[in-house]
């Protein structure tokens, strides 16, 4: 229903809609042509572009195929700016840098300009975005390569004419493709630094960023046509490894949009849709699946067809528009099309989190991230036993962190749970000698075991560090509780995996002792380091004592106990968890349960 409201609203808004006839001096424009390992395309593409631009700027994120040299050989009358890979914004900025020009274009690498070319004078508009098309690169006797053209060629026209044609009235496009745009010089140099400089879902996060800067996109009609993926696997990596997972990390930009105070109305509800939308996801094919399973086929039918008659609609109102090689199989096949991208847009959450807990996406704020996570985790509550008998416990609490780096940290930490859902954080020390800590975890069962997965992460002015973990619990008769576990460090240059054995022993009710045994692999050498732990209850509290050891001989202690509503704890860790310094931390606190 949001989607057919949605599609039925833009195609009755964007009828009618007129565009300015006037049209820019090209010579006030610099065309920066950003590449990377695009030697099979750079040549062409930089022909249709000089047909109309007269400063041309190529820049080279650090191919590995001659791309560059290709350019310089071929053209050696423009500027070519060869740099390391680092990623599409950096590349683009430093291009922006030398140019002389009130406006910059952005073009991809594999794009086709017309011979009828032109851009509108944008006025008092900061960007515009152009009619992306792609090309007709059909090959004889592929027929589910040209099938995936002619689902592009409908995919890209339902966002080119309905979507930016329906924004474009009022300035508000919300997304400027990275094929072809055109930016104010200046806003680009101003707006630069708000870029996170990562390579997936950029052009996204620059549309974003130039709206939430109150800047004012327009559409052009103008045709620029590109290369799309000709194959599944082609397909599976663009959308998997880039746009998708760039989506889910400008998501809190578009959070950002929908509340800010001033925007068009038309953007409020895009940014609405966008958000609503992707949070749904997962419960859209959880319910598609369902269906599936348990053999629901009539109603399965019955969305096909309903999905179909909506795509029906925007075919034929599109169709003088769009050049398709199979159109009738394209429009019966499209829903599948469309349930496709569906699964892997939602599958790009995972991605997105894998490459930031892999350190590969540095330049988004975890706290975002740990807070996501814990959310995503509260959906488990309540499917494992209860871990006490109240579902709320709240510990404020204040500590102090010594080490023998001859630093010494001290600050605010809360503990919150929820249930069987809990989240921790501190900020300990100051400035440059600061630390955040947050972990995020919650226990549910499955197949007779407990599992307990927990986020942690820490940022300092100089790193960050990730440890995603899980932990597997099971009774084994006799009072015995096993345990097993493991853990990944991403911490600077190294990945560390900690795989963890253990196993806890009931006696007089709930004390118990407990014994865990560690390994550490990935950094010079492996490290074998165990932990032994007691805990007793008292009358009004409990108390916990134990050591830590690893293979070189260095011994830690610890204990910790509450009282009422009071909390007090003391440890002393000696190179634990692969630390090369000794540790000394007490923290003293509150609990409340209710």
């Amino acid at each position: 229903m949001i989607d057919a409201s949605k599609t039925a609203w833009e195609l009755l808004m964007a009828r009618g809609i007129k565009f300015t006839d006037e049209r820019l001096d090209l010579n006030e424009v610099t065309a920066i042509i950003t590449t990377l390992n695009e030697i099979d395309s750079i040549v062409a593409t930089i022909n249709s572009i000089r047909r109309h631009f007269k400063n041309i700027i190529v820049v080279d994120d650090g191919s590995s195929d001659g791309t560059a040299e290709t350019a310089e050989w071929h053209f050696p009358d423009i500027v070519v700016i060869k740099r390391k890979h680092t990623s599409k914004a950096q590349a683009q900025h430093a291009a922006v840098k030398e140019a002389a020009t009130p406006y910059v274009m952005f073009f991809d690498a594999d794009i086709y300009l017309s011979e009828d070319f032109h851009s509108p004078h944008i006025g008092e508009n900061t960007a515009c975005a152009f009619n992306i098309v792609p090309a007709d690169n059909y090959r004889r006797g592929a027929w589910l390569g040209n099938m995936l053209i002619d689902f592009q060629k409908h995919e890209y026209r339902k966002a080119m004419d309905l979507t930016r044609v329906y924004h474009g009235a009022t300035a508000t496009v919300p997304c400027v493709s990275g094929a072809a745009s055109l930016f104010r010089t200046d806003r680009i140099l101003k707006l630069a630094p708000l870029h996170t400089e990562i390579f997936p879902g950029d052009d996204l996060e620059r549309t974003a960023i130039e709206l939430l800067a109150d800047g004012k996109i327009i559409f052009s009609p103008t045709v620029v046509k590109t290369d799309v993926p000709d194959s599944l696997g082609a397909l599976i990596t663009q959308r998997l490894g880039k746009w998708w997972p760039g989506l889910w990390r400008i998501m809190p930009l578009f959070i950002k949009l929908l509340f800010k105070k001033g925007i068009p109305g038309r953007l409020r509800m895009e940014m609405s849709y966008q958000v609503v939308d992707i949070a749904i996801d997962h419960l859209k094919i959880i319910s598609l699946a369902y269906l599936m399973v348990v053999g629901y086929w009539p109603l399965v039918a019955l969305l096909y067809a309903l999905y179909l008659s909506l795509e029906t609609i925007t075919f034929w109102s599109l169709r003088s528009r769009a050049s398709m090689r199979n159109s009738l199989a394209t429009l019966f096949l499209y829903p599948f099309y469309a349930v496709g991208q569906l699964i892997m847009r939602a599958s790009a959450l995972w991605i997105y989190i894998y490459r930031r807990l892999s350190g590969k996406w540095r330049g988004v704020n975890t706290t975002i991230v740990s807070l996501a996570l814990c959310l995503f985790l509260t959906g488990c509550n309540g499917v494992a036993p209860p871990r006490d008998d109240h579902d709320w416990r709240v510990m404020p609490r204040y500590e102090v962190i010594d080490d023998s780096n001859e630093r010494s940290l001290d600050g605010p930490g809360a503990y919150v749970s929820y249930k069987n859902t809990y989240l921790d954080l501190s900020v300990v020390g100051r400035g440059d000698n600061k630390q955040e800590r947050y972990l995020a975890g919650t226990y549910f069962e499955s197949l007779d075991w407990i599992l307990n997965p927990t986020l942690y992460l820490i940022r300092t002015p100089d790193e960050e560090v990730l440890i995603p973990k899980i932990m597997a619990e099971r009774g084994l008769g006799g009072g015995v509780v096993g345990r097993l576990g493991i853990q990944y460090i991403s911490e600077g240059g190294r990945n560390l995996f900690l795989p963890q054995l253990g196993a806890d022993y009931y006696y007089n009710g709930d004390n118990f002792f407990s014994l865990d045994w560690y390994k550490v692999y990935g950094n010079d050498r492996t490290v074998d380091e165990s932990r032994l732990k007691h805990r007793w209850y008292i009358e009004d509290g409990q108390v916990d004592a134990g050591a830590t050891m690893n293979e070189d001989g260095n011994v830690g202690w610890f204990v910790s106990g509450r009282r009422h509503n009071l909390f007090i704890g003391y440890y002393h860790w000696q190179n634990f968890e692969n630390y090369d310094y000794d540790r000394d931390q007490f923290q003293l606190g509150l609990m409340f349960d209710f």
